[in-house]
């Protein structure tokens, strides 16, 4: 017999109230439901038929079903209650189940209290997604015919020059956002006009000065740390004074001026902060402290630079400045309301008229049925239900909840509703989940007049120092603030039953390796430290298939899947992507799209080279020049040259036609299976590597054919459409799982698959890996925010932040940073026997904190961090606790796990081995003029500037035996490489550089603004960019915009050319060294004028400190701009010449 612990007991026996349990990772709540259940049944409280429970899935509700049928059946054997059986009887028929399934039952049973047909069909996910992105089409059209003015500027703020995919992607959030509302037109309609109503524009004042009174604390606490480690800081006795001076100075100025920004903000709204800056680590006070270990600079002086000078420069607002800004937003805010109310009215006109739905419809339409006729059904199920029980609360959405209301009876003070979860495991707000119910919902629960709240904490799941080190971690970097919740005492993991073990610390496994890996390579490392870690643990005793690798996201799966074969270990990887691009189903296209349609060729030649039609690449050659038809297919039909070509086409003509007349009587999944059999497809691929996930992917795709027909669709076409739409959706399915739950094999899944599961052994990968934090760019909605606008300039053509974007950033990095600290906590709580931890350092273990005493992070430097490595690698490398053991590993550049050598043909030839004479003949073939496969015949600009550089005679080869420790320039830090960074910047200067003619008219200050926007907007896309990169680039263009050489040069010209790609003989401008060689090259600009051209050429060269003259550089680049200048002039008979301009420099004329 189960014995419960006494908050267990207090679950199961409690009555007379709401009742919510907080159940922690491992504190058997599924055990707590089936007991409660049993024993009501048992006391004869209810019968099953008289209790409504609702799961997460619907492999919870057969669980919950089996497991209660158990507990019935073993009471029953033990005291024989005919009433028992009687239970076991009807639990078959119970309502255990999902909430949508529920909601389906009522449809079913009660559609005609709505209006609704008995035989509606149920949209498949896929389906209800192509018919809604239809309507949405046909809605935006008929917008697009009326030419409102604000809706034309809505489509000119959000969509691209090529087409209109960002609007339709707005339009269908805001649908999903809406129709995950109790009332979707409500929700809607509460955001009309909001830009003018006073409500609203005051709540958008408050959000934004709240967000910068926590930012100006932040700085005020900063302040006052970097006081006291200036006093603690080890000074070198030959320190003069002076510099110790004028570093407290500094401080004591900026903190003055913070102190008086805090008190105006807090009595008037607002401040100004003049002028300040902390000394840098040139001062030798602080230079010092560094040679003590101590980086002052780089902990405290830098960033409380950067927060004084971000603090300065925003915008003092008045309710009138908001007014003023966002106002102008409000005509495309009703705009993009409207559309979204059509597309809900329309979408749902045409389900109806079809006799369909989607899963959203389940929620409204169970909802319209329970509030028909004054809630009569819901009244009646009200006296049903003795007992509705919510498992995994955490994770309904706010229609979901309605429904409960409507089923439940009583307050919460004396309402029958048992609900169970666990905040910190709440990981779905992607699908609407509303994890502020619970969160709101326990806060009532804590205080007396309202319904009972019960703490479930002890783990019975994982070892004493999983649960330390889980503590430990969580207590330091998630509270109210960042996280929704405290993690207080309650909240803390307590061991569930207390047993000899032995020692189990969590193993963290710190990974330091060289800079110059890219990330690729540290991805492969690091998956190769975690194979030799479970060769490790297997030789140790421990099966595959209780070791599980957790990720984030895909995890490098094809690099995962080769070190693991290439090991010989069975591994199993859950992945969500990479069905269509398997070379299984890319063959199945090809061979469907040739069965619809033989003229393509490119399908068609890759069918022809199968091993089952052998053609050789030769013979499709031979086939092709021997016709002068279009199309391959058609030279097929006509061939009549080599005698054994013509069998192969014959054979292959021949088998393509009588599957083209299958097509013609077949289904589509029908048709599948006979090309299977026709061609042995299954056989082939079978026999492949991987052969049996193949074989799984090929069995899928008759899977999906079924799901398609069954959307009424019987045509191939069709169904190749709706593959290609699947594609360019990015509706990807992930690959077929060919590997059973008993087979002995690694499993690699993502954090959210691992939801509800444990394991022995538990590996958290790639930690590293930067969050994909959402923000607002254009225009964002969301449930909570609603529609958000940034600032839209029609006139100019760019946007840029608005104050209700602004704060809406910050509310949605703490939301979704609170996301990410629950994914943690779900990963490593599921862990039962040994946690391990990979840490990858580049160069340098390296913390985003401080955390050598023990003392938690301020909640602003922890919204800073950027990845789950970020917020858990000062804790668990710098704690020094016994249920932690770090085990550091180091790598340099050249160093390598496997050696590996390479044999040439002079090896091979030097082996005498019994070499076949044909193989030898071809592996030592000669080829005729060797020397002119040494030639290359299309060089680029710069190997051809190398070629003609001359080294001089008296020349010296210089090896340098000291290290060289040279300063690296801003622009390469952050891990952006210069060439990387010089693309950038000459992609941008080609986007601002046709806004010339705006440009051109501007005053000094409003062109700087200008560029600064305009840099800002384009640099979206790079996600490398870091706000030093940023700054120089912007420094870089308004440096040229007020070059007075470029000023006279694009004041004058005619037409301005950017990027311009070129392929020129090099016969033709005197550098070809063999004939028909050629040069391609990219002109940056080309400026056209009546009679000439010039070209302009940007450089991003370090010239300052260089000791580097006008000649040096010119000189640099005279190879490069002589061929651009004859190419130039070959192309365009005209004359050419070029201007070089340096970032670092100037204007350069080339003579």
């Amino acid at each position: 017999m189960v014995k419960f612990t006494e908050a267990q007991t207090k679950a199961i026996e409690t009555k007379g109230s709401d009742v919510l349990v907080s159940a922690a990772a491992g504190s058997g709540k599924t055990a707590v439901l089936v007991e409660r259940i049993k024993q009501n049944i048992i006391e004869g409280n209810y019968s099953i038929d008289e209790v409504f429970v609702s799961t997460f899935t619907n492999k919870s509700a057969k669980d919950m079903k089996d497991k209660i049928e158990r507990a019935l059946r073993e009471t029953y054997n033990e005291t024989p209650d005919p009433r028992l059986k009687e239970e076991i009887i009807k639990l078959n028929d119970a309502h255990i189940s999902t909430l949508h399934s529920f909601c389906l039952y009522l449809i079913q049973t009660h559609y005609n209290a709505i209006g609704l047909p008995p035989d509606m069909r149920t949209l498949g996910q896929v389906e209800s997604e192509i018919r809604l992105q239809r309507v949405i089409t046909n809605v935006l059209e008929q917008f697009y015919v009326n030419a409102d003015e604000d809706f034309l500027k809505l489509d000119q703020f959000v969509t691209s020059n090529k087409d209109n995919a960002a609007l339709h992607k707005l339009v269908s959030d805001l649908y999903h956002v809406a129709v995950a509302t109790k009332e979707p037109d409500l929700f809607l309609r509460s955001m009309f006009d909001q830009y003018i109503s006073e409500d609203k524009l005051t709540e958008i004042l408050d959000s934004y000065r709240a967000v910068i009174g926590r930012k100006l604390k932040k700085l005020d606490e900063d302040l006052y740390t970097l006081k006291a480690e200036y006093d603690n800081a080890e000074r070198d006795e030959d320190l003069k004074e002076k510099a110790v001076d004028d570093a407290y100075e500094k401080l004591a100025v900026m903190h003055k001026y913070v102190l008086q920004a805090l008190e105006s903000f807090s009595r008037e709204g607002y401040f100004k902060l003049p002028p300040a800056k902390l000394v840098t680590g040139t001062n030798a006070f602080i230079k010092g402290a560094a040679a003590f270990g101590n980086d002052l600079n780089e902990r405290y002086n830098k960033p409380a630079n950067a927060l004084y000078q971000e603090l300065g420069k925003l915008k003092q607002y008045t309710l009138l400045d908001v007014r003023a800004e966002l106002s102008p937003l409000n005509g495309m805010n009703n705009q993009l309301i409207s559309i979204a109310m059509d597309v809900i009215s329309e979408y749902k006109k045409d389900k109806q008229s079809a006799g369909e739905m989607d899963f959203n419809d389940y929620e409204h339409y169970a909802l319209d049925i329970l509030t028909a006729d004054d809630r009569e059904i819901a009244n009646r199920y009200k006296e049903q239900f003795k007992e509705i029980m919510i498992d995994e609360y955490q994770d309904i959405n706010r229609v979901q909840e309605a429904i409960i209301q409507l089923l439940k009876s009583g307050g919460e003070e004396n309402g029958n509703l048992f609900m169970v979860g666990d905040v910190k495991q709440s990981i779905y707000r992607f699908r609407q989940a509303a994890p502020d119910l619970f969160i709101d919902k326990s806060e009532r629960f804590s205080k007396d007049g309202s319904g009972t709240l019960i703490q479930l904490n002890r783990n019975f799941r994982s070892r004493a120092e999983i649960l330390d080190a889980t503590n430990l971690i969580f207590e330091n970097i998630m509270d109210k603030d960042l996280g929704e919740i405290d993690y207080t005492d309650e909240e803390k993991l307590i061991k569930g039953i207390e047993a000899a073990e032995p020692e189990s610390p969590v193993e963290v496994l710190p990974v330091i390796y060289d800079k110059s890996l890219k990330s690729g390579e540290a991805d492969e490392l690091e998956i190769k430290q975690i194979v030799k870690l479970v060769q490790d643990l297997y030789k140790r005793g421990a099966a595959y298939q209780d070791i599980v690798i957790l990720n984030r996201n895909r995890f490098a799966p094809d690099v995962m899947r080769h070190e693991f074969q290439k090991a010989d270990i069975p591994v199993s990887i859950d992945i969500n992507k990479g069905y269509f691009e398997t070379f299984e189903i890319l063959t199945m296209r090809s061979i469907l799209s040739l069965i619809d349609n033989p003229l393509q060729d490119d399908h068609l030649a890759g069918v022809m080279r199968l091993p089952m039609f052998g053609f050789s690449e030769e013979e499709i050659a031979q086939i092709r020049i021997s016709s002068e038809e279009k199309y391959l297919y058609e030279a097929l039909t006509e061939y009549s040259g080599d005698e054994n070509i013509l069998r192969k086409t014959e054979e292959f003509i021949s088998t393509f036609s009588e599957l083209k007349l299958h097509a013609k009587y077949l289904s589509v999944p029908e048709l599948i299976s006979e090309i299977f059999f026709e061609l042995n497809i299954l056989e082939f691929f079978s026999g492949l590597a991987g052969g049996s996930a193949r074989r799984a992917n090929l069995n899928g795709l008759i899977d999906r054919a079924l799901e398609f027909q069954s959307m009424n669709n019987t045509s191939l076409y069709q169904f190749i459409s709706y593959i290609d739409f699947l594609i360019s959706e990015g509706k990807d399915f992930g690959e077929e799982g060919s590997l059973e739950n008993t087979d002995d094999a690694v499993r690699v899944m993502t954090i959210h698959s691992s939801k509800g599961l444990e394991f022995k052994h538990v590996i958290y990968a790639d930690l590293k890996q930067n969050y994909t934090l959402t923000k607002v760019t254009r225009v964002y909605v969301h449930p909570k925010l609603g529609i958000v606008f940034n600032n839209f300039n029609d006139e100019l053509n760019y946007h840029y932040d608005s104050i209700h974007g602004f704060a809406a950033n910050d509310f949605l990095n703490i939301e979704q940073l609170s996301e990410e600290l629950r994914l943690i906590y779900v990963a490593l709580t599921r862990a039962e026997e040994k946690l391990y931890l990979p840490l990858m350092f580049k160069g340098e273990a390296e913390y985003k904190y401080d955390f050598s005493s023990m003392e938690k992070p301020s909640f602003e430097r922890r919204a800073e961090l950027k990845s789950a490595m970020d917020f858990l690698a000062p804790v668990v490398m710098q704690a020094q606790v016994p249920y932690i053991e770090v085990k550091e590993t180091e790598f340099r550049a050249g160093e390598e796990n496997e050696r590996t050598e390479y044999a040439n043909l002079e090896d091979i030839d030097a082996l005498k081995a019994d070499i076949i004479p044909e193989v030898r003949e071809r592996l030592f073939y000669t080829y005729p003029d060797p020397d002119d496969t040494e030639v290359t015949t299309k060089e680029s600009v710069t190997s051809i500037k190398r070629r003609n550089e001359t080294i001089p005679d008296d020349a010296e080869f210089i090896s340098h035996t000291s290290e060289v420790n040279l300063r690296e320039p801003n622009f390469l830090q952050n891990s952006l490489e210069a060439p990387v960074f010089g693309t950038i910047m000459h992609e941008m200067m080609m986007h601002i550089i046709h806004q010339w003619q705006t440009l051109s008219v501007m005053e000094d200050s409003a062109k700087t603004a200008y560029i600064d926007a305009l840099i800002d907007n384009y640099s979206e896309n790079y996600e490398l960019l870091s706000t030093v990169h940023i700054k120089k680039m912007k420094e870089n263009a308004v440096r040229f915009f007020n070059d007075k050489m470029m000023n006279d040069l694009l004041n004058e010209q005619e037409g301005i050319y950017t990027e311009l790609p070129f392929i020129m003989s090099q016969e033709a401008i005197g550098y070809a060294e063999h004939p028909e060689q050629i040069v391609q090259g990219i002109i940056d600009c080309l400026l056209e004028y009546e009679d000439h051209y010039i070209i302009i050429d940007y450089k991003t060269d370090r010239v300052k400190g260089t000791n580097l003259t006008k000649g040096d550089l010119r000189e640099r680049y005279s190879t490069q701009m002589d061929i651009y200048t004859k190419s130039a002039m070959a192309s365009l008979n005209k004359p050419v010449t070029a201007v070089l301009y340096f970032f670092d420099y100037g204007a350069i004329p080339v003579e």
